[in-house]
């Protein structure tokens, strides 16, 4: 069936009709074809299989192509991340259910292939969820080398709710987690 639907697509480029496909969801509008849209569209076809994304809608128009997609939304960045380096991309619009949809718009003629396996993918949090917000450390007061946190006493080197003492300045200290580091002033 993949491949009947694929001699179509080639046979409408050839023949220079107006198509439309429906296959799994899968649409694919294509008016005025052309040989840069035969290799647009196995482009991203390429693309959405290596990101594990659907590609809902592919429509060309004069210079610009519109461009569905739908998937996990680390999924949708990493595509939209990798996108931008093979086309220059004029708007993006987003709706957000349990997944992602994003409709974007790019200049058909600006379109490069590119090598995008090596290119390291981002990981990126999740736009549209807010991140859990940690509380701030309160210091009390800074005595010397020893900085009051929560009616405890504490130095450079120990342990705080899971942040190890960086250092201990006169008017604030550095807490550090992993990568984290957060700055806490007294009394604030």
């Amino acid at each position: 069936m993949q491949n009947i639907i694929k001699i179509f697509i080639v046979l409408s480029f050839i023949i220079g009709s107006y198509m439309i496909i429906d296959t799994n969801k899968q649409k694919v509008i294509l008016k005025t074809p052309k040989i840069k849209q035969k290799y647009i569209l196995f482009e991203i076809e390429k693309l959405s299989k290596y990101i594990k994304i659907n590609t809902l809608v592919i429509k060309f128009n004069n210079h610009k192509t519109t461009l569905c997609i739908y998937g996990k939304t680390k999924d949708i960045i990493n595509f939209i991340y990798l996108f931008e380096k093979m086309a220059q991309i004029t708007s993006i619009d987003f709706k957000y259910d349990t997944k992602l949809l994003a409709t974007i718009q790019f200049v058909s003629n600006s379109f490069k292939q590119i090598n995008y396996q090596n290119i390291k993918l981002i990981n990126a949090p999740n736009p549209f969820i807010a991140p859990k917000q940690t509380k701030k450390a309160n210091a009390k007061a800074i005595i010397g080398d020893y900085v009051l946190l929560d009616n405890h006493w504490y130095k450079k080197g120990d342990k705080y709710k899971g942040y190890i003492i960086k250092q201990i300045y006169q008017t604030y200290i550095i807490l550090q987690k992993n990568n984290e580091i957060q700055k806490v002033k007294i009394f604030t």
